[in-house]
C-alpha cells in the first residue's frame, strides 16, 4: 500500500457507501461503518467531511478493506492518489 495522499474524510464515507457500508453515529464523536454482508466495521471520528483525514485512518480503512477482499491493494492505492473512487467499488 503506497503512502496516504490527501484524503478527506467525506472521500473516505463516499468510497465506504460505494461498498456498501451503513454509517452509524456514535456518542463520542465518531461514526461506525458497517458492511451487513460480511459484518466488518469501520470507526472513523464523525468530524467534517472536508476536513483532511489523519494518515493514521486513512492506513487502517485500507488495510481493512483489502484485508477483507472489498477491494484490491491497487484499487485502494488509486483511489488515495487520485481521489476518485475506482471502477470495482461499483460492482
Amino acid at each position: 500500500m503506497n503512502s496516504p495522499g490527501k484524503v478527506t474524510y467525506q472521500q473516505i464515507r463516499d468510497l465506504l457507501a460505494t461498498l456498501g457500508f451503513v454509517g452509524t453515529a456514535q456518542d463520542g464523536g465518531s461514526i461506525i461503518f458497517h458492511h451487513s454482508q460480511t459484518g466488518s466495521l469501520i470507526l472513523l471520528p464523525a468530524s467534517r467531511g472536508g476536513r483532511l483525514a489523519r494518515e493514521a485512518d486513512i492506513l487502517s480503512v485500507g488495510q481493512h478493506l483489502v484485508g477483507r477482499g472489498h477491494l484490491g491493494e491497487h484499487d485502494f492505492d488509486a483511489f488515495v492518489s487520485r481521489r476518485i473512487l475506482p471502477e470495482s467499488a461499483h460492482a
